[in-house]
């Protein structure tokens, strides 16, 4: 391996680095938003209970579409639900959260065999 191509690679390494870094300190920042989000919307009392809940539900699914990149499945994880039961909450409790969510991209259905 050549001087170039070693220097190419560290240049790689670092910008991925960098990218990670950058990705990590994003991360941070949305967890301490989240943190005094939910500390005040426990704190104000302006809802009942339901909608205490349903609102803090809701800042914790963001919370995690956001960790995950919009995608479904590993936000699932992250929250320790099925990707179905996360899709369901988005469909009928969370609607304004779908455009967080990576778009959903039908799969096509395989082409039938020729039968000899």
């Amino acid at each position: 391996m050549t001087t170039y191509d070693l220097a190419v690679k560290r240049q790689k390494t670092v910008a991925s680095m960098d990218q990670t870094l950058d990705r990590m300190a994003r991360q941070v920042k949305e967890a301490r938003m989240f943190q005094s989000e939910i500390r005040s919307a426990i704190l104000d009392g302006k809802a009942t209970l339901p909608e205490a809940v349903l609102e803090y539900e809701a800042k914790i699914i963001r919370f995690a579409l956001r960790q995950s990149d919009g995608q479904i499945k590993k936000a699932a994880g992250i929250l320790g639900v099925s990707w179905q039961t996360l899709g369901e909450m988005l469909k009928n409790r969370h609607k304004a959260l779908m455009p967080e969510r990576n778009p959903i991209i039908p799969r096509r259905s395989p082409k039938p065999r020729k039968e000899s």
